[in-house]
């Protein structure tokens, strides 16, 4: 049963999507420069689990811009507003 939660296609729910849509590139930028809480951070690590993304080795202050950045060209994501995760 675990194996099955676990092994789903995250895709998160209409309020959540639709509450995505208001972060803009801007908000992405700051989220990026500022310096953040370790509960801010393990939210994004775990983003990193749920996209099947090593985090590991990356230093705190890069965990979300090396998301943002790195891992969304990789996946051909634009921003968080358009988060169709592959």
């Amino acid at each position: 049963m675990v194996d099955n939660q676990v092994n789903k296609v995250f895709a998160p729910s209409k309020t959540a999507s639709n509450g995505l849509n208001f972060i803009t590139r801007e908000e992405e930028n700051n989220l990026i420069k500022k310096e953040q809480q370790n509960e801010v951070l393990n939210i994004f690590r775990s983003i990193y689990i749920i996209i099947n993304e090593s985090y590991e080795g990356i230093p705190s202050n890069k965990i979300i811009e090396n998301l943002l950045i790195g891992i969304f060209q990789k996946r051909k994501i634009e921003n968080l507003s358009k988060h169709k995760l592959k």
